[in-house]
């Protein structure tokens, strides 16, 4: 599923939290990518040129 959002040009995909009770089919898609749960992954983030890594670093020393 992921390989295909990407060939459709998705740039972004919350592969946060997931809940069996709330949320029966986002709990069973996201449980297919993988059979272990992954805990404090961090976070990560794409540029899609200089301009933007440059304002998204600029964002980031400010909020320090």
């Amino acid at each position: 599923m992921i390989k295909w959002l990407k060939q459709r040009g998705c740039k972004r995909y919350d592969l946060g939290g997931i809940n069996l009770d709330d949320n029966p089919g986002v709990y069973h898609f996201k449980s297919g990518i993988t059979n272990q749960e992954v805990l404090g992954m961090g976070t990560y983030e794409s540029y899609n040129g200089w301009l933007s890594k440059r304002i998204v670093s600029f964002g980031e020393f400010i909020k320090r």
